[in-house]
């Protein structure tokens, strides 16, 4: 049976200043979705969902995800890559993850399910960039016509 995915993700971060106020990103939620997902269809790109902050950092989320024959869950596989540097269209990577993580059915009131992806300036000692990505998914069944 045909699923139907939805959901948003949203990425909260700090960029840090030494002087002056830290810096955050505004405008930090992607929609994912609504798409239509069908058993044995394989993987299927996402997209990559881009959130820049401050001047300085960067974001990029690569997802794609499939329907399982395991109780019609969806597979979403991804890599979440944190950047940071002279300008928002650096090329230079701090921190990145790869994920995995299943979106169980969404029935009547359950819960969207939820996963994060926390992200750090880990090549600077002592810096305090980061960024944490948060997925809020749900997997609902299409309804035929």
């Amino acid at each position: 049976m045909a699923r139907l995915l939805t959901g948003k993700i949203t990425v909260h971060g700090t960029d840090h200043e030494d002087f002056g106020a830290n810096e955050h990103p505004t405008d930090n939620v992607r929609q994912v979705g609504p798409l239509i997902m069908h058993p044995g269809q394989g993987f299927i790109d996402l997209g990559k969902p881009t959130v820049s902050w401050g001047g300085e950092c960067r974001v990029e989320v690569d997802l794609e995800a499939h329907l399982t024959d395991l109780n019609d869950a969806i597979r979403v596989h991804g890599w979440a890559y944190f950047f940071e540097g002279a300008s928002e269209h650096t090329n230079e990577l701090e921190d990145h993850r790869e994920f995995d993580f299943h979106v169980n059915r969404t029935t009547g009131t359950s819960p969207e399910t939820t996963f994060s992806v926390p992200l750090r300036n880990s090549t600077v000692v002592g810096a305090e960039d980061h960024a944490e990505v948060f997925f809020a998914l749900s997997n609902r069944i299409v309804e035929e016509e």
